[in-house]
Protein backbone atom coordinates (compact mmCIF):
# COMPACT_ATOMS: atom_id res chain seq x y z
CA UNK A 1 0.00 0.00 0.00
CA UNK A 2 1.03 3.86 -0.92
CA UNK A 3 1.81 6.18 2.02
CA UNK A 4 -0.63 8.76 1.61
CA UNK A 5 2.30 11.84 1.52
CA UNK A 6 4.27 9.79 -0.96
CA UNK A 7 5.03 12.01 -4.47
CA UNK A 8 3.22 8.71 -6.07
CA UNK A 9 -0.17 9.39 -4.27
CA UNK A 10 0.27 13.41 -4.79
CA UNK A 11 0.93 12.71 -8.57
CA UNK A 12 -2.05 10.63 -8.77
CA UNK A 13 -0.70 7.12 -8.16
CA UNK A 14 0.24 4.26 -11.31
CA UNK A 15 -2.13 5.70 -14.13
CA UNK A 16 0.13 8.78 -14.17
CA UNK A 17 3.44 7.02 -13.34
CA UNK A 18 2.79 5.31 -16.35
CA UNK A 19 1.93 8.45 -17.89
CA UNK A 20 5.63 9.74 -17.12
CA UNK A 21 7.40 6.74 -17.84
CA UNK A 22 5.68 6.66 -21.52
CA UNK A 23 6.34 10.39 -21.94
CA UNK A 24 10.52 9.55 -20.56
CA UNK A 25 10.73 7.75 -23.62
CA UNK A 26 8.83 9.87 -26.28
CA UNK A 27 11.17 12.56 -24.98
CA UNK A 28 13.94 10.02 -25.47
CA UNK A 29 12.98 8.86 -28.91
CA UNK A 30 12.46 12.76 -30.16
CA UNK A 31 14.43 15.09 -28.91
CA UNK A 32 18.26 14.98 -29.91
CA UNK A 33 19.60 16.04 -27.12
CA UNK A 34 19.27 12.48 -26.00
CA UNK A 35 20.55 10.02 -28.35
CA UNK A 36 23.43 8.58 -26.45
CA UNK A 37 20.72 7.58 -24.10
CA UNK A 38 18.52 6.63 -26.61
CA UNK A 39 21.32 4.21 -28.25
CA UNK A 40 22.08 2.28 -25.13
CA UNK A 41 18.50 1.22 -25.55
CA UNK A 42 16.47 -1.68 -27.74
CA UNK A 43 14.71 -0.51 -30.51
CA UNK A 44 11.07 -1.93 -29.04
CA UNK A 45 11.02 0.11 -25.58
CA UNK A 46 7.68 -1.42 -24.81
CA UNK A 47 9.77 -3.62 -22.20
CA UNK A 48 11.60 -0.76 -20.90
CA UNK A 49 8.63 1.44 -20.24
CA UNK A 50 7.18 -1.04 -18.32
CA UNK A 51 10.44 -1.16 -16.38
CA UNK A 52 10.32 2.74 -15.57
CA UNK A 53 6.42 2.73 -14.84
CA UNK A 54 7.33 -0.03 -12.30
CA UNK A 55 10.49 1.58 -11.00
CA UNK A 56 9.11 4.67 -10.24
CA UNK A 57 5.83 3.34 -8.72
CA UNK A 58 8.14 2.09 -6.18
CA UNK A 59 10.50 4.78 -6.16
CA UNK A 60 8.02 7.58 -5.36
CA UNK A 61 6.47 5.72 -2.78
CA UNK A 62 4.00 3.63 -4.15
CA UNK A 63 3.68 -0.31 -4.19
CA UNK A 64 6.62 -2.25 -4.76
CA UNK A 65 6.00 -3.47 -8.53
CA UNK A 66 9.38 -3.75 -9.05
CA UNK A 67 11.42 -5.78 -6.44
CA UNK A 68 13.57 -4.14 -3.25
CA UNK A 69 15.91 -5.47 -4.40
CA UNK A 70 16.50 -3.70 -7.83
CA UNK A 71 15.46 -0.14 -6.27
CA UNK A 72 19.11 0.09 -5.19
CA UNK A 73 22.03 1.62 -6.76
CA UNK A 74 24.40 -1.72 -6.67
CA UNK A 75 21.70 -3.39 -8.45
CA UNK A 76 21.16 -0.58 -10.94
CA UNK A 77 25.44 -0.58 -11.11
CA UNK A 78 25.08 -3.78 -12.21
CA UNK A 79 22.26 -3.59 -14.35
CA UNK A 80 23.69 -1.17 -16.65
CA UNK A 81 27.59 -2.62 -16.31
CA UNK A 82 27.70 -3.71 -20.04
CA UNK A 83 27.39 -0.07 -21.09
CA UNK A 84 29.22 2.75 -21.48
CA UNK A 85 27.36 5.03 -19.03
CA UNK A 86 29.25 8.77 -18.39
CA UNK A 87 28.56 12.11 -17.24
CA UNK A 88 26.89 13.23 -20.71
CA UNK A 89 24.40 10.25 -20.58
CA UNK A 90 23.47 10.56 -16.96
CA UNK A 91 22.60 14.67 -17.59
CA UNK A 92 20.89 13.08 -21.05
CA UNK A 93 18.57 10.70 -18.77
CA UNK A 94 17.91 13.65 -16.14
CA UNK A 95 16.68 15.80 -18.98
CA UNK A 96 14.40 13.56 -20.59
CA UNK A 97 13.12 13.10 -17.02
CA UNK A 98 12.31 16.58 -15.83
CA UNK A 99 11.24 17.06 -19.86
CA UNK A 100 8.53 14.58 -19.49
CA UNK A 101 7.68 16.48 -16.20
CA UNK A 102 6.88 19.64 -17.93
CA UNK A 103 4.92 18.36 -20.57
CA UNK A 104 2.90 16.49 -17.96
CA UNK A 105 2.21 19.70 -16.91
CA UNK A 106 3.72 18.79 -12.83
CA UNK A 107 4.00 21.69 -10.48
CA UNK A 108 6.71 23.73 -11.59
CA UNK A 109 8.41 23.08 -8.39
CA UNK A 110 8.74 19.24 -9.32
CA UNK A 111 10.71 19.67 -12.52
CA UNK A 112 13.88 21.18 -11.54
CA UNK A 113 16.94 19.73 -11.52
CA UNK A 114 17.77 21.63 -8.52
CA UNK A 115 14.10 20.69 -6.52
CA UNK A 116 14.36 16.97 -8.07
CA UNK A 117 17.67 16.54 -6.64
CA UNK A 118 16.01 18.27 -3.15
CA UNK A 119 12.54 15.72 -3.51
CA UNK A 120 14.86 12.76 -4.47
CA UNK A 121 18.27 13.45 -3.49
CA UNK A 122 18.55 10.06 -4.28
CA UNK A 123 17.86 10.83 -8.41
CA UNK A 124 21.16 11.94 -8.95
CA UNK A 125 22.74 9.59 -6.42
CA UNK A 126 20.65 6.83 -8.54
CA UNK A 127 21.82 8.25 -11.56
CA UNK A 128 25.45 8.89 -10.95
CA UNK A 129 25.81 5.09 -9.86
CA UNK A 130 25.15 3.81 -13.15
CA UNK A 131 28.31 6.11 -14.32
CA UNK A 132 30.78 3.93 -15.37
CA UNK A 133 32.57 5.23 -17.95
CA UNK A 134 34.90 8.31 -17.90
CA UNK A 135 35.81 9.34 -21.73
Amino acid sequence: MANQNSFYERIGGQTEITKLANQFYDVMQRDAVASHVLNLHPDNLTRSRKRLANYLCEWFGGPKLFGEIYVNPEWLKLRHKHLNIGVEERDQWMHCMITAMRELNYPTHTVTTRTWQNIFPSSRFYAHSCLNYLP
